[in-house]
């Protein structure tokens, strides 16, 4: 199969005319993965928590549905080819939040079960390894999730494989998807990157302690082309659990350092970094082996770690006026 760079994974005529139900459209990586496939001719319906959102967000053309309309007999599933999964709290919305969206996706894998929908594709994590072995994890490392999130995640996966017992003639995909960063609409700052970004273009002091974690970042256009290109790849060709993610890991003080030097081409300095004593769970390392991804889709990543950092640079600078 020939390699192709992110700028072109998720156009061709693979793309044109193919009907996706997608959640999670409203959110981070969601608005960007959708917009790509509305870009490359996918119909492209929505469901979500709040339709008007949606419309605001894609556009009125786009149809947006609301969870319990998705869940109802007649409902959109009824014809669909693809449902992508994207819509699911992250960490930082709390506990109870992440029960309600495994609670939705267990209802929502059941009813695609019923309909018969020829393909389901999930945006899973990395959180689904949890700490149990060094990574970097292969898709074959067991699945060791040490917190609520992880747990929800690796649930939904269960849930996943479920759909295909229920509905053998289904293709399901499970994405487990690494750090994504990079300047977008629905960014909120809890990586360690945005906060470095948000302090360099500051003028603030930038805290490092220990200094010798490591990260694994994908850029944020990476990740939505990525997802665009397994959305275009047919179904039949998908593997069951794909890792997707940076094929380097960073570690955090070459983070800081590059984004102190790049917020200082605009004139914004001050910044100093300090690294103090790590405490026992500050020193982590995260990294997956995506070989089976990039390999069997023809894909790799295009984006540097500075364009990373000049596109959080680009999106945060106006709201800083």
């Amino acid at each position: 199969m020939a390699e192709k760079g992110a700028e072109d994974s998720g156009r061709g005529d693979g793309m044109k005319g193919r009907q996706v139900l997608m959640t999670g459209a409203t959110g981070y990586i969601g608005r960007e993965l959708a917009r790509r496939l509305l870009e490359a001719g996918a119909e492209v319906g929505v469901v979500t928590a709040d339709p008007a959102q949606a419309r605001d967000i894609l556009g009125v053309g786009v149809p947006c549905w609301g969870r319990e309309e998705c869940l109802a007999d007649g409902g959109p599933l009824e014809g669909r080819r693809l449902l992508l999964h994207a819509g699911f709290a992250r960490p930082y919305a709390g506990e109870a939040e992440i029960a309600r969206s495994l609670e939705f996706t267990g209802r929502l894998f059941a009813r695609a079960a019923e309909a018969r929908i020829p393909a389901v594709l999930l945006l899973s994590s990395r959180s689904v390894y949890g700490r149990a072995t060094p990574p970097p994890w292969s898709e074959e490392s067991p699945p060791a999730p040490s917190n609520p999130y992880g747990e929800a995640k690796f649930a939904s996966e269960v849930m996943l494989g479920m759909v295909r017992r229920f509905s053998p003639l289904t293709r399901t995909c499970a994405v487990r998807l690494g750090t994504v960063s990079g300047g977008g609409e629905g960014l909120v700052d809890v990586f360690v990157l945005s906060r470095f970004v948000l302090a360099a273009l500051r003028g603030d002091r930038i805290r490092i302690f220990g200094g010798s974690q490591e990260f694994d970042i994908l850029d944020l256009r990476d990740a939505a082309d990525a997802l665009a290109r397994l959305v275009r790849e047919p179904a039949a060709n998908w593997r069951p659990v794909y890792n997707l993610g940076s094929p380097v890991s960073q570690k955090i003080r070459h983070l800081a350092e590059r984004a102190v030097a790049l917020a200082a081409e605009h004139g914004r300095r001050g910044s100093v970094i300090t690294t103090e004593p790590a405490g026992p769970d500050r020193t982590p390392r995260y990294g997956m082996d995506c070989a089976r991804f990039c390999g069997g889709l023809g894909w790799r990543p295009l984006r540097s770690l500075d364009d990373t950092i000049r596109s959080l640079i680009e999106y945060y600078l106006p709201r800083l006026k």
